[in-house]
């Protein structure tokens, strides 16, 4: 007879073990990175990094700063009847307010410059522009001294900042600044709303967002 073998025992085959990716723990990041990192409070967890084995650069760490940063806050404008005051014009006023745009529409028009001694202001922006874009993103231009300028002499000169409306005229108690920006197709102006209300960086921010809108093309007819 032959011999019966018994069948060898099935053999479970062992699950291997859960490897637990250690990628980055023992990776040295930039100095630079780890001093912005603790600047911006913030952990090598919340940042990848772009660097050799995935090493974090500042570059990196200045990417989610700027992508996590709080939008500033600028309280949305109001109701702009609420922030006007109204004042009736004598009919003298109203006589000369009528020719003098007649006298516009008529008469060759000029452009005066005045020369402004701008040192202080030069020497000032020198001192503090790399620490403004440090912390807050943007660079600090001229464009913010001359708008904060603007603001605190049209708050001196109620009167510029103001309009006809039939026999009344319109004092603003806000100031919605127009900027120039230079586009591919023109130069276009759009408006700094509550330009009085913003801090010095705010406006930077503002102008450059209506900046890289206008050079995109995307500016909308409310912000022109």
């Amino acid at each position: 007879n032959e011999g019966v073998t018994a069948a060898p025992a099935p053999t479970t085959k062992a699950e291997p073990e859960p490897v637990t990716a250690t990628l980055g723990k023992d990776i040295e990041n930039a100095p630079s990175a780890n001093k912005l990192m603790a600047e911006k409070g913030l952990t090598a967890d919340q940042v990848t990094g772009t660097g050799r084995d995935g090493r974090i650069m500042k570059e990196d760490v200045q990417n989610v700063a700027t992508a996590t940063a709080p939008m500033p806050v600028v309280a949305a404008p109001a109701d702009n009847t609420a922030r006007e005051e109204r004042v009736k014009m004598t009919r003298l006023r109203q006589t000369i307010a009528r020719r003098l745009k007649e006298s516009q529409n008529t008469a060759a028009m000029l452009t005066t410059y005045n020369e402004v001694d701008m040192g202080a202001v030069m020497e000032l922006r020198k001192e503090y522009k790399d620490l403004f874009l440090k912390k807050h993103g943007v660079k600090l231009g001229f464009m913010s001294f001359f708008t904060k300028a603007c603001c605190h002499a049209l708050k001196e000169v109620p009167d510029v900042n103001a309009e006809i409306d039939g026999n009344e005229v319109v004092y603003k108690k806000y100031v919605n600044m127009g900027v120039a920006v230079g586009t591919p197709t023109g130069l276009v102006v759009p408006v700094v709303n509550d330009a009085d209300q913003m801090s010095f960086s705010q406006i930077e921010q503002k102008i450059a967002e209506l900046g890289q809108k206008g050079v995109a093309g995307k500016l909308t007819m409310a912000e022109m």
